[in-house]
């Protein structure tokens, strides 16, 4: 399976022949655009990272996928390493940010999103459960929960007391009736700055055939944004 013949490959129809990889790199770096070398280092790494998930734990990524998670590693980093504000006002401005909040002793906080491409007809649905340390759940048994997602209209729905009619209306109702059975789940809304890694699980899921579950583990991207939400917790509280 040739990940470099992929459509979606920045090397597609290059020459499969270098005498070293110094030479390689070297026209890489001349004929491809900035943001492109970057592509391919991130393609290099998932190409030797698959290698290791084979040997190791016979998972093996398609193609598709494996150049996705690529492209999508990188606008993580982007989204992540920004340039710390110079000036007390915009720090003030920063911290204003809506990042993601660690649920109180004993509850869990289960965040939830969804990911679809119209063009494709693929969709992927993304969960990232965390406990007060904001560690990833080793159970799954979980009684005691806060549900959270940026879809504000079935939130709120969900949340409300008006009656709704239409089939998504008894969706909804389904919902209610599962939340009032379980008085100690909750479910709020927050904005997409507080949801960003369960956004990155839900745009891998689109390219993965089938449901897969990490405990303690994760794709790269995944584990940037809650290493991200973990360091932003200090400054928050």
């Amino acid at each position: 399976m040739d990940v470099w013949g992929e459509e979606a490959s920045p090397l597609k129809k290059w020459s499969s022949y270098f005498p070293d990889f110094n030479l390689l790199w070297e026209d890489l770096t001349n004929r491809l655009e900035t943001h492109l070398v970057d592509q391919v280092a991130a393609i290099f790494y998932k190409i030797w990272a698959r290698r290791n998930s084979f040997v190791f734990h016979n998972k093996f990524l398609s193609p598709l996928v494996l150049i996705q998670t690529a492209i999508d590693d990188i606008e993580v980093y982007k989204e992540l390493h920004l340039k710390v504000p110079s000036s007390i006002e915009n720090i003030s401005l920063q911290n204003s940010v809506v990042q993601w909040r660690p649920p109180c002793d004993p509850f869990f906080k289960l965040n939830f999103d969804a990911a679809f491409d119209s063009e494709k007809r693929m969709m992927g649905i993304g969960i990232v459960v965390r406990d007060s340390r904001s560690k990833l759940c080793q159970e799954l048994g979980m009684q005691q929960v806060i549900f959270e997602g940026d879809a504000k209209v079935v939130i709120d729905g969900v949340n409300g007391i008006k009656s709704n009619c239409s089939w998504q209306g008894q969706l909804l109702d389904d919902m209610k009736f599962l939340l009032l059975r379980h008085t100690d789940w909750k479910l709020h809304f927050v904005k997409r700055n507080g949801n960003k890694a369960a956004h990155s699980a839900a745009k891998i899921g689109m390219y993965l055939e089938n449901e897969v579950v990490w405990i303690e583990d994760g794709p790269s991207e995944v584990l940037s944004a809650i290493f991200f939400d973990k360091q932003c917790i200090p400054i928050l509280s």
